[in-house]
């Protein structure tokens, strides 16, 4: 075992009583707390890859992150999955399936990316993640609970976090479809549709929209 498991393990034991009272559930370095059958939070603990070939000269290029790791938030929509594709039974959700995602510094930083640094005292990163999680990452899973709540923030902000205006919009006119509303779901298909003209992601949007049995139109 390298010292860099064997210190994320170390974090990781050190938050155990914290997710457990949170209900969350582990596996490996993912834990997961559904929520109800529309919502499943997801905490993924991501180290660093071993960094393969030389660095390059530029310290702006290099993005060496070995011996570092940040916490992934998201939150899973299972419908959504299933209405854009045939999707198989997961005995755990990985944070990169999620539709909404976020990382855990970020929240706390304004937007940074901040990894933490593995060679650091385990028990004072763990400390900090705790705070971290009770003053953002908790409440980041509570502006997402629901579909309500999701959408609303779609229409204040114009996204969700961690996607383009594209995908939001897709995201968002997919919830109209499972909540029925299929006027407000066309709306944002077409609009989806004319924004991603000369791009593959205009070919996905007509793709999922005949599988959900709405209609784009190309505009003349």
């Amino acid at each position: 075992m390298s010292k860099f498991v064997e210190a994320i393990d170390q974090i990781q034991n050190a938050l155990a009583p914290l997710l457990k009272e949170q209900a969350f559930k582990k596996k490996g370095r993912t834990y997961n707390k559904k929520i109800n059958n529309d919502v499943t939070n997801v905490i993924n603990f991501q180290m660093g890859q071993y960094q393969i070939g030389p660095l390059s000269p530029l310290p702006e290029l290099r993005d060496d992150k070995y011996g570092q790791f940040t916490v992934n938030l998201g939150v899973y929509l299972p419908a959504i999955t299933e209405l854009e594709r045939t999707a198989a039974k997961q005995n755990i959700v990985q944070e990169y399936d999620c539709q909404i995602r976020q990382r855990l510094s970020a929240l706390a930083h304004e937007g940074r990316d901040i990894w933490w640094d593995l060679h650091a005292n385990p028990e004072a990163i763990a400390n900090e993640i705790r705070n971290f999680l009770n003053l953002y990452g908790f409440p980041f899973f509570g502006r997402f609970s629901n579909y309500q709540k999701i959408i609303s923030h779609f229409k204040q902000h114009g996204d969700l976090p961690f996607n383009t205006k594209g995908r939001s919009q897709l995201v968002s006119g997919l919830i109209f479809i499972k909540r029925g509303d299929r006027d407000n779901a066309a709306n944002l298909f077409q609009q989806v549709y004319d924004g991603s003209l000369n791009h593959p992601f205009h070919k996905y949007v007509k793709s999922v929209s005949e599988k959900v049995g709405l209609t784009v139109t190309d505009r003349k």
